[in-house]
């Protein structure tokens, strides 16, 4: 009696871009590169680092906060402080303060 339709599925095409167009200009420079007329393409640390952080959602986030996270020694760290004081609160004669 009721069907529910399947949602229609995105399709969004650019309005001023020819994919045939920057196809060709790719392989065109990758046989200038063969041939040695243009000098070879080399990624710098900046431009890697940036391509994982823009295909990873938490890493996106994180530099987008602008947080750094916490090193692992200083958990550790707060971690024995928190134990310690714990520790000392148990063996502590606590009569005395009431």
């Amino acid at each position: 009696m009721f069907s529910t339709r399947a949602p229609r599925r995105f399709n969004r095409q650019p309005i001023y871009y020819d994919e045939h167009k920057q196809e060709i200009q790719r392989i065109h420079d990758d046989k200038m590169r063969e041939m040695g007329l243009l000098p070879p393409r080399q990624r710098s640390e900046e431009e890697i680092r940036e391509s994982i952080v823009g295909a990873t959602k938490h890493l996106r986030k994180r530099v987008e906060s602008g947080k750094k996270p916490l090193h692992p020694i200083v958990i550790v760290m707060i971690i024995l402080c928190l134990i310690a004081i714990w520790r000392w609160l148990l063996s502590a004669d606590l009569s005395s303060f009431m």
